[in-house]
């Protein structure tokens, strides 16, 4: 959103570092620099950094005690709650209101499905949650409210402190964004079991084996998101993809293993315990 409108946030993937903000990285490069991503990290790889040797990853990590899968009874109220229908296929963009966050493209996309020959049709709905600047909410709403079918399809939710029962609603994430650092959102959709669909921006290849635990779709194709969408419009194909996602957050995108990787990094490895992480604060 600090970016402003959308001409300079599609621009702004394209930026690269100045001379003197290299040369700032290798005067101050600190003793180990943690990274959320192998695209953060194949970003940095691209210029003359002294301490190269010295980065190090570790995911960003979410309460997957919180952030379960429903129960059958659980999301049907969740649905009910929302006013998801029966045979509807709910979207969700959890993200603040921001072109960065690809609004549009989603928008794009539902609109296609939705106006389009899917076999079977899709009956899609998108939800948005989340807020941003009011000059940037009135842009995309004015942006996704175009149309007479529009207000039955867009859905604006605002802000949510706690995004658990709208995850639970929803058949899709979808985050199409311009870029990311490692988006937890699309972590805690997977942790519920929700498959993602995002665009390669940082994280995509940490959190999405293709075709197994979601998809990722190229930046700005909104072909490629509507094609991604109707894959996982299928029951069958959806029920797959929600086991793996599923699993792979469990695996690797709680807060456990996020502590226990900053601990190995401060030379803590063996002991989590809250001794320990209150040593590596101090530390």
């Amino acid at each position: 959103s600090v970016l402003g409108n959308i001409e300079k946030v599609q621009n702004a993937p394209q930026s690269t570092f100045s001379p003197v903000q290299v040369l700032f990285f290798n005067l101050f490069f600190p003793h180990t620099l943690i990274l959320m991503s192998e695209e953060s990290l194949r970003h940095l790889r691209r210029y003359v950094l002294f301490g190269k040797n010295r980065i190090a990853k570790v995911y960003g990590g979410v309460d997957t005690v919180h952030f379960r899968p429903p129960s059958d009874a659980e999301r049907r109220d969740a649905r009910a709650k929302f006013g998801v229908g029966d045979g509807e296929f709910m979207c969700l963009l959890a993200a603040r209101l921001a072109w960065v966050k690809g609004h549009d493209l989603l928008i794009k996309a539902a609109r296609k499905i939705r106006d389009g020959a899917s076999s079977p049709p899709i009956d899609i709905k998108c939800y948005f949650v989340g807020s941003g600047g009011a000059e940037r909410e009135k842009e995309i709403k004015s942006f996704a409210f175009a149309g007479e079918k529009d207000k039955d399809t867009f859905k604006f939710l605002g802000f949510m402190g706690d995004v658990r029962e709208i995850l639970w609603a929803a058949d899709v994430f979808a985050l199409p964004s311009r870029f990311e650092g490692f988006p937890l959102g699309v972590a805690e959709a997977m942790a519920t079991g929700l498959v993602p669909v995002r665009t390669p921006a940082g994280g995509a290849t940490d959190q999405i084996i293709q075709g197994q635990t979601g998809f990722i779709v190229p930046f700005e194709d909104v072909d490629a998101l509507v094609g991604a969408l109707e894959k996982v419009a299928d029951p069958a194909m959806r029920a797959a993809l929600s086991r793996n996602a599923l699993a792979r957050a469990q695996q690797y995108f709680g807060v456990g293993p996020m502590v226990d990787e900053t601990l190995r990094i401060y030379g803590l490895t063996g002991d989590t315990s809250g001794n320990a992480l209150a040593h590596a604060v101090k530390a």
